[in-house]
This record gives structure tokens, C-alpha cells and sequence, in this order.
């Protein structure tokens, strides 16, 4: 037989309730006490645990050890008899079952609770706007409520109205429920001065909670949709995507088609109810190629607020990717030496472009087109394109030439865009070009007639018509 020598006074008793309630965002203090025979506690025999679902979660041992800083023990309560854990700001991830554990050297003894943490419920009238002598649908929101079990009544004054139902319950990410409740009555006038109210039972209540509030009634009659402008993507297979909203419309049934040359257009529509006007909203969209606007797109929608079907033509012009075109870049223009005019475009679909180069003369009032197989000087035009990330192009337009003081002097150079999506081509000009001569050295200075100094090296340059006297 093996006795335990205790320390004298060292008899230890535990105690604690089995069951603890708290409720959601309050502090909580979950008792639990010891005794020993022979009081007062010697502090260097002395140690206290808690544990939640068999994990420690806080520990005295000279100091206290917590997991988590919302919990907290009084130290000096706790040597003399008290070792309550203490929950700020209780959430309901903490309920469950603790383990209340005190050692008393050489013994240590445990007693178990169980926390239960409820979540009381927020009640807001989420539809009051009825049609008179019409049926019409009132609802109740009721959220943040822990456990899920719950009991809505509806009221007029005081009679319990029936034709009620109630959505299964919604499961919050912090562990909490929602759930909506409607119910159904057709208005009368009486029930102008009436109040209703949504009331709600639950176990972390100490009485039900009641939301009061009169109806709103809204006169009956036909509204038409307002029509929101097509908007357009471009998807990744090069075809558009049109897309349609049309708002605050009633009733609910409506129509919208997208068609082509007659030809239906399958498409998808979403309706959706807007609450406290009990309007509709309902959008629309197609993907379509975009060869499909030349011979042109339409969107079609009935309702019976209108006379007849309402209808909106889509063309090429309506898609929103106009090209944007730069200035003309110019180099420094000399008589004689090769030069490239470059002209940046950027931004359009689709890749439909059309750039053309001209040339007018100082003093011709029109200017004519750069073609290079038919023009005796050497012209050369080229260009480059290429697709950007959001599917719309850039293109760079070049115009390669010699420009020469005695015919292109003053001359503008025009260069010309258009595109499917433009009513008429964009121009953008050089203006009236500088050419300077590079055959003849700069004076640094005045010097007498005829005495400015020429590079042999070129060609002689003949600044007027009669010869110069020496």
C-alpha cells in the first residue's frame, strides 16, 4: 500500500457551476473556486490551469500565461480561493467546454463547464412599399442571431397575420444567422393607420423584440424604362460584347432582342427588383463579330408602358475605338538629304485603317495625293500595326522623301486617316515646311556681296537668277 504525504493544510476541494451562459461582444467571468484545509495558500505550491476543448489556454505557475489576451485571471483572488477566467469582448468561438484545473502540490484537481455564448438578433423591415387592394409582399431581415433556432411572428395591431414564410437560415462567416421572413396582405385603405410589426423569440433574449412601422403605399400604374446608352468590349476572340440596362421600369415583364439583317441574336437578360420602389431593372448583352455592325446591329425591348417596341440601330460609327491620330513628326528638313515624316494612330478597331498621304504646293489651294507609281520623284510610304493588350490597335504611318528647296519649299504635307468608326477622315497637317539648304556655309558675320564662302564640295547653289558681281 503507497500513502501521499501532503503538505500540511494541503487537503484540496474543487468547485464550479457545470453550466455558464454569456452572450456575444460582453465581458464574461466563468467562476470556479478551491479550498484547502489549512489556509492561507503557500504561493510556491500553488498552480492554475484553463483549457477549452482539452487545449490549454491559460496557465498561473508564478505568472500567467495566456493564448490569447482576452484572457485574463485575477492573481490575488486567485490565491485566495477564486481562479475565475475572465473573457473580454466574448465571441462565439468561445463557447464550448472548459476545464477548470488547480494543483495544490502534490495534488491537482479538475472540474469541467460548459460556455454557451448566444448572439441576440437585429430585426430591420427590409420591404414595406405595397400597392393598394393588391396583394403585396412585405419582409423582415433578421441577422447576427447565435444559436439558429428562431421564431418570427407578423402582426397587424394586434391579430397575427398568416401566409407567412421564412428562408432557411444563413450561416455568417463569424458564426452567427440571418434570415429573411415575408409576409403577404393585401392593403386596404383602413391599413393606412395601421401599424404592423415583425416580432422576434429567441433564446438570448429576455423578451421579444419587435420592429413597428406603417406602410408605404405607392400609386399603381404602368412606368416606362429608362434606357441607359449600349455600352461595348472587346472580347479576346476579336468579337464585341453589347451591352443594354434599362431601369426603374413597371411591371416586371419585358422584352429585349438583338438582331442583325432580321436575323436573331442569341443573347441573356437579368432582371432585377429594386426594394423599396418595387421598380425593375434589367440588363441585357450579346457577343457578336464586329463584321456584324457594317451591315448594322439592333436592340429591340417591349413593355407595356409603351405604344409599340422601342428600338436603338448599332452601326460601326457607334463603337467607341476611333482611332487617335498624332502630329506629324518632323524631322529637320535639308535640300537634297533623305527625310522620314512619321505620324502615330492609335486606339481603334477594327483594324479597318486607312492612311493616305498628300501634298500641297505653296500656293495651290488643293492638295493632291502622294502616289508613288505615278509621280516622277521618289516617295515611299509604309507603315506598321500592331494590337495592343485591350484588342485595340496602334498603327505608325511613314512617308519616306527627298525634299528639295525649288519645289517643296513652303509646301504642306498632309496626312489623312479614315476609318469605319469616323463620319468623315481626320487630317493632320506638317504646315508650311522649312527646308534649309546645306550647301552653302553659314556667314559669321557681314561681310561685303559675294564674299560668303562656298563648299565646292557640292553643288553650286544659285541664290537668284543673275550671276553675282564681283
Amino acid at each position: 500500500m503507497h500513502y501521499v504525504c501532503l503538505p500540511a493544510g494541503a487537503a484540496l476541494e474543487i468547485s464550479a457551476l457545470r453550466i455558464h451562459k454569456t452572450t456575444v461582444g460582453s465581458p464574461a467571468l466563468i467562476p470556479c473556486s478551491y479550498t484547502i484545509q489549512k489556509p492561507p495558500v503557500d504561493p510556491k505550491l500553488f498552480a492554475a490551469f484553463w483549457y477549452l476543448e482539452g487545449k490549454q489556454i491559460l496557465s498561473y505557475d508564478n505568472e500567467v500565461i495566456t493564448t490569447d489576451p482576452r484572457y485574463s485571471l485575477d492573481i490575488e483572488k486567485a490565491l485566495n480561493g477564486r481562479v475565475d477566467l475572465s473573457i473580454s469582448n466574448t465571441a462565439l468561438s468561445n463557447a464550448g467546454v472548459y476545464a477548470c484545473s488547480v494543483r495544490y502540490n502534490p495534488v491537482q484537481k479538475t472540474k469541467e463547464i460548459t460556455v454557451y455564448v448566444t448572439a441576440p438578433p437585429q430585426v430591420t423591415i427590409t420591404r414595406k412599399t405595397v400597392v393598394l387592394n393588391e396583394e403585396s409582399v412585405l419582409r423582415c431581415s433578421v441577422t447576427g442571431f447565435y444559436p439558429m433556432d428562431i421564431g418570427i411572428k407578423w402582426f397587424r395591431g394586434r391579430e397575427m397575420l398568416g401566409d407567412v414564410t421564412e428562408d432557411k437560415p444563413r450561416r455568417n462567416s463569424d458564426g452567427s444567422y440571418s434570415v429573411n421572413s415575408t409576409v403577404t396582405i393585401t392593403p386596404t385603405e383602413e391599413d393606412r393607420e395601421q401599424n404592423f410589426s415583425c416580432r422576434v423569440q429567441h433564446e438570448s433574449l429576455k423578451k421579444p423584440l419587435q420592429e413597428d412601422f406603417q406602410l408605404l403605399y405607392r400609386v399603381y400604374r404602368v412606368i416606362p424604362p429608362r434606357v441607359m446608352p449600349v455600352k461595348f468590349t472587346i472580347i479576346q476572340s476579336g468579337a464585341v460584347k453589347c451591352f443594354m440596362r434599362l431601369l426603374r421600369f413597371y411591371p416586371s415583364d419585358i422584352k429585349i432582342t438583338w438582331t442583325n439583317e432580321d436575323k436573331l441574336i442569341l443573347s441573356t437578360k437579368k432582371r432585377i427588383q429594386t426594394d423599396e420602389e418595387q421598380t425593375f431593372d434589367a440588363t441585357s448583352e450579346c457577343s457578336v463579330p464586329w463584321k456584324y455592325f457594317i451591315s448594322g446591329m439592333r436592340v429591340t425591348w417591349e413593355h407595356q408602358s409603351l405604344p409599340s417596341p422601342q428600338h436603338r440601330d448599332l452601326h460601326v460609327e457607334d463603337l467607341p475605338w476611333h482611332p487617335h491620330v498624332g502630329s506629324i513628326n518632323v524631322p529637320k528638313l535639308e535640300d537634297g538629304i533623305n527625310a522620314n515624316l512619321t505620324c502615330e494612330i492609335s486606339g481603334y478597331f477594327p483594324d479597318l485603317l486607312s492612311v493616305s498621304w498628300l501634298i500641297k504646293k505653296d500656293g495651290d489651294v488643293t492638295a493632291r495625293p502622294i502616289e508613288p507609281s505615278k509621280m516622277k520623284r521618289i516617295y515611299r510610304i509604309s507603315h506598321k500595326e500592331e494590337k495592343q493588350k485591350d484588342h485595340t490597335y496602334n498603327y505608325e504611318a511613314s512617308l519616306h522623301f527627298t525634299p528639295l528647296i525649288n519645289s517643296d519649299q513652303g509646301s504642306e504635307i498632309i496626312c489623312r486617316v479614315e476609318h469605319p468608326s469616323l463620319e468623315r477622315p481626320i487630317e493632320t497637317s506638317t504646315g508650311s515646311l522649312h527646308i534649309e539648304d546645306c550647301h552653302i556655309k553659314k556667314c559669321t558675320g557681314p561681310l561685303p556681296i559675294g564674299e560668303c564662302p562656298i563648299d565646292r564640295s557640292t553643288r553650286p547653289l544659285y541664290i537668284s537668277e543673275s550671276p553675282i558681281e564681283r
